[in-house]
């Protein structure tokens, strides 16, 4: 029964998305203040079922729900309850309600800072980004196509051809397989968070600059979104950091357990949809290709902190530093995009950080409707 409810909850919520959606939508083509007011209390009203339906999954998780396939995958028996708590995001669809969580009390301070012309927009890109984020959690099925997995599922609904289902269709399992030996930290109550919280903050420089583009007005949403974009590369990179030091932690740990008989790559959970990884018959070249995707990965996640360091010391922006890579030859653009006016081109009046972005906006201009301004 709660599992059926947090079902309805999560497709109520997404239903509800998609009308404040369409509320926004309108409110943003007509500057109507009263289709934003009720935009917003849709907007409200999701959060709190998707609040709701999360406080039901945590339950479910804290009192060994082990019918739920969910619950079954994460958690067991043994586990203290801050690790009970934290397996509530150990899984793809507890990840993305934390996150859906986080982008929803944003969205309240958006409501009530954001000025006109953005508010309506930024609202309606901030929705979208919601929208998506609740099709990887219904866990419909249509015609033989799954909308993504609910994190209320059974084990019955999981694996129904399992024979010891077909055998006995109530089955619940005495135990479940635990969290993830890396996961069981203190650190796993921090990090993830954080990172999502970092997440959600990203969220809203994009429906800032998306909006932009909708209202055509290239310069002014900068200020706005600058506060947002700091805090969520802040966010993210103490999750960086913190991730690298919690991965410290588990390598050692690993290697204690290897001392002991027990060898397994840090971070391998078996993900390898496309077959990348080496065979085992291969290990010196699987080896290799494992040690390259952390260097390569850790390299990439801290060369953008260079960027903000250089920001910071020279006072100049990188795109200025390098502008031959934002603003692009003589006569390319024209070969690209012929259906942009040849006068656009030849403007000098761009500074080299929104050249790139004005250049979106033109490319889009016959895709998104005009608002006026």
């Amino acid at each position: 029964m709660p599992g059926f409810i947090g079902k309805i909850l999560i497709s109520l919520s997404f239903f509800i998305t998609t009308l404040s959606l369409m509320f926004y939508f309108v409110a943003a083509q007509k500057d109507s203040e009263r289709h934003l007011k009720v935009g917003n209390w849709l907007f409200a009203i999701k959060g709190v079922l998707i609040l709701v339906a999360s406080g039901i999954l945590l339950d479910l998780l804290i009192t060994h729900q082990f019918q739920y396939y969910y619950v079954f995958n994460y958690t067991s028996l043994d586990l203290d309850l801050k690790y009970l708590i934290s397996a509530f995001y150990g899984g793809q669809e507890g990840s993305f309600l934390l996150w859906i969580l986080f982008s929803w009390l944003a969205g309240f301070s958006l409501m009530k800072w954001t000025r006109a012309p953005y508010k309506a927009p930024v609202m309606f890109f901030l929705a979208l980004t919601q929208f998506f984020l609740l099709t990887m959690v219904l866990g419909w099925k249509l015609d033989g196509i799954s909308i993504g997995a609910s994190p209320f599922r059974t084990i019955a609904e999981e694996m129904p051809n399992a024979p010891f289902i077909q055998a006995n269709p109530d089955f619940v399992p005495a135990d479940g397989s635990g969290l993830n030996d890396l996961l069981k930290s203190p650190w796993m109550m921090i990090h993830p968070p954080i990172l999502f919280l970092g997440f959600a903050s990203m969220t809203i420089p994009y429906a800032f600059a998306m909006a932009a583009l909708w209202k055509q007005k290239y310069n002014e949403w900068v200020a706005p979104a600058l506060p947002w974009t700091l805090a969520a590369n802040l966010a993210l990179l103490i999750a960086i950091f913190l991730g690298a030091y919690w991965e410290g932690i588990g390598v050692r740990r690993l290697k204690g357990r290897a001392r002991e008989g027990q060898k397994r790559a840090p971070g391998d959970l078996g993900f390898d949809p496309l077959g990348l990884l080496p065979d085992k018959d291969a290990p010196e070249r699987r080896k290799r290709m494992l040690e390259q995707e952390l260097t390569h990965g850790r390299t990439a996640m801290l060369a953008i902190v260079g960027f903000a360091i250089q920001e910071f010391l020279t006072k100049v922006p990188v795109v200025e530093e390098t502008p031959q890579f934002f603003v692009p030859p003589e006569g390319v653009e024209q070969a690209f995009f012929p259906h942009v006016g040849e006068n656009f081109f030849l403007r000098k009046d761009v500074e080299a950080e929104f050249y790139l972005f004005e250049l979106v906006g033109e490319i889009l201009k016959g895709f998104l409707p005009t608002v006026p301004h």
